[in-house]
């Protein structure tokens, strides 16, 4: 696992991503795939997202088993 500080102005960059995947391509985040860099002109480390496109039907499909495997370790508790 990696830990990267960011600014709070990644996670507005990351909503609005979230909120253009679901009005423009009517999609949820885990059937697209998208760019993600730093901001070189940033003076923090701040990821900029870019050209969210879908994903082919074949990893749509492998997304959804790995959010479904997955989903009893993002409802436990954080140290459990």
């Amino acid at each position: 696992m990696w830990t990267i500080d960011l600014a709070p102005s990644s996670i507005a960059a990351f909503n609005n991503l979230v909120n253009t995947i679901r009005d423009q391509l009517g999609k949820l985040p885990l059937q697209i795939q998208v760019t993600i860099d730093f901001d070189p002109n940033a003076d923090y480390p701040k990821l900029t997202f870019a050209d969210p496109e879908p994903l082919p039907e074949k990893l749509i499909e492998m997304m959804f088993e790995l959010r479904k495997a997955s989903q009893s370790s993002l409802e436990k508790e954080p140290g459990t």
